[in-house]
């Protein structure tokens, strides 16, 4: 996966001459160019802070497109290919930007492509722009075909862009463009069938620890990235920021070919599994003796339990893109760290996230397997955790965070990932648990709405924070806090993990009819 300190460092390091707060001012001064370069950071691309959010909503406009039928696909025809193609856990930050700064007149830039606010922010949403075609069809067509040829499929078209990307970023600023919305595509075919995979493979009872497990990969690719791409960026006689997109693209390919070889769409067609195991997994799913698989898609449209999920979904995606985005440039422009120190630190929250995802889960399913708590009441404690935890977080660092302050900086952070992890037992194993049938479709619909966050969040911080300045990035702190407040609430009132009444199967009935038979028996 390709982190995005690699893109901080690939950014040109821009001093406002209008700044809007005096040196004199603020006792954090800013960076001149000697001591940027003796930081680390020697920047690569002019790409200003419109264009570089529109690269960072690229990707999740692109899987926007997918997200929905390749849910579909996956629970119809089976999640292997599916899987393997859009290499999920790998490949998901690629969505980022290769730059952090504003520019102006008064700017002194170091970098490669003049590229203006527009392009950058065209490019960073392609891959946005692309997964909006194709995220809602993409959970339909995992639950009606499989979603194992799916993810196989995106997976592969992902890391090939990956690996084209450097190239195309030197030959043509459009046929990158177009690269990046194939990406996000690609990347809308790719979620809808993990959400359905896990319908198929996780029992009720074992849902929220093995939703963390598989999903630990995200968390540990953001914080191997971390430190393996700000290494990466430092080797400029091989490439530098280049090496980053080469090594991660040969691994998702490599990655590829282990998933087409183990992966099935469910357990009765694995071969990597005991027989005990296969009885097991599939005695505990509930039985496929439906009338009909129709998608009720007026009742999911209306379900209240749908729409809390969705709207959680869409405030954990909102800060998820500020945060792996922006993190990096937050570390560089208000806390003045050097790039040696950026990696380390930008990782900090995902590390956190992974050491507590897993430890949530085991006691959300200790809780739910011994009874000592309902379903759902278990899903919305824990989401309370993510939501209302997360937002203490937030406006922690917007009104106590300085460059005097580095160390509550980080310890914020670190709560901000050790809470936002609790959501996995919260409202992703309510999105899983509330209509198990139909996982693929609840998975599209959630990842459309996280797309639109993705692909929203960039334009809001490029107006809120123009000049990155310690006030604008308080103030995007800030948002980020209530919008985490305001979802999380609504989920605590109407969320639910129990099985909705229209996505319970209907069986089929057999009707008897009694039949009455005289029979005449005649004694001689």
């Amino acid at each position: 996966m390709v982190n995005n300190t690699a893109y901080a460092a690939a950014a040109p390091r821009t001093i406002l001459a209008n700044h809007s707060r005096s040196l004199s001012e603020d006792t954090c001064a800013a960076v001149d160019d000697g001591d940027a370069a003796e930081s680390g950071y020697k920047g690569t691309f002019l790409w200003d802070p419109n264009m570089q959010s529109n690269l960072v909503s690229a990707t999740a406009y692109g899987a926007m497109i997918t997200i929905l039928p390749a849910g579909y696909l996956a629970d119809r025809f089976g999640p292997r290919f599916m899987l393997l193609t859009s290499n999920l856990f790998i490949l998901r930050k690629q969505k980022g930007p290769l730059f952090t700064t504003v520019l102006s007149s008064h700017s002194v830039i170091v970098g490669t492509f003049l590229w203006d606010p527009n392009m950058q922010s065209n490019l960073v949403s392609a891959t946005a722009y692309g997964a909006m075609i194709t995220i809602l069809p993409a959970g339909y067509l995992a639950d009606r075909f499989g979603p194992r040829f799916m993810l196989l499929t995106s997976s592969v078209i992902i890391a090939s862009a990956t690996l084209l990307t450097p190239f195309l970023a030197v030959f043509n600023f459009y046929a990158l463009f177009v690269t990046r919305v194939i990406m996000g595509f690609a990347f809308g075919f790719a979620i809808p069938p993990v959400s359905s995979l896990a319908a198929r493979w996780f029992p009720a009872e074992e849902r929220s620890s093995l939703l963390a497990l598989v999903t630990s990969g995200l968390q540990l690719s953001m914080t191997l990235g971390g430190v393996i791409s700000s290494s990466l960026c430092q080797l400029e006689s091989l490439g530098g920021w280049k090496l980053i997109f080469y090594l991660f693209g040969a691994l998702s390919l490599t990655w590829c070919v282990i998933w087409y070889i183990i992966s099935s769409n469910g357990p009765n067609s694995s071969k990597w599994i005991s027989d005990e195991e296969r009885i097991y997994i599939m005695a505990s799913m509930p039985q496929k003796n439906a009338v009909s698989r129709k998608v009720p898609w007026c009742s999911i449209l209306t379900s209240l339990a749908v729409h809390s999920v969705l709207l959680v979904q869409f405030s954990f995606a909102f800060v998820a893109t500020i945060i792996q985005f922006y993190l990096p440039a937050f570390f560089r422009d208000v806390l003045h760290l050097p790039l040696k120190y950026n990696g380390l630190c930008s990782m900090l929250p995902f590390f956190c996230e992974l050491m507590f995802k897993n430890v949530f889960a085991m006691i959300a399913d200790y809780l739910k397997r011994h009874n000592v708590l309902s379903d759902t009441v278990v899903v919305k404690i824990f989401q309370a955790i993510g939501s209302y935890g997360t937002a203490l977080s937030m406006v922690g660092i917007a009104l106590f965070v300085d460059c005097h302050r580095i160390w509550l900086a980080i310890l914020l952070l670190a709560c901000h990932g050790m809470c936002f992890s609790a959501g996995v037992s919260g409202s992703f194993t309510s999105s899983l648990s509330i209509a198990p049938r139909f996982a693929g479709v609840i998975s599209s619909l959630c990842m459309f709405w996280g797309m639109l966050a993705a692909g929203t969040a960039p334009s809001v911080f490029a107006y809120v924070n123009p000049f990155g300045t310690s006030d604008d990035w308080s103030t995007v702190f800030l948002i980020c806090a209530f919008i985490y407040v305001s979802f999380g609430t609504l989920f605590m009132v109407c969320g639910s993990a129990e099985v909705q009444p229209w996505a319970r199967p209907k069986q089929k009935v057999s009707t008897v009819i009694p039949i009455s038979v005289e029979v005449e028996v005649t004694v001689r």
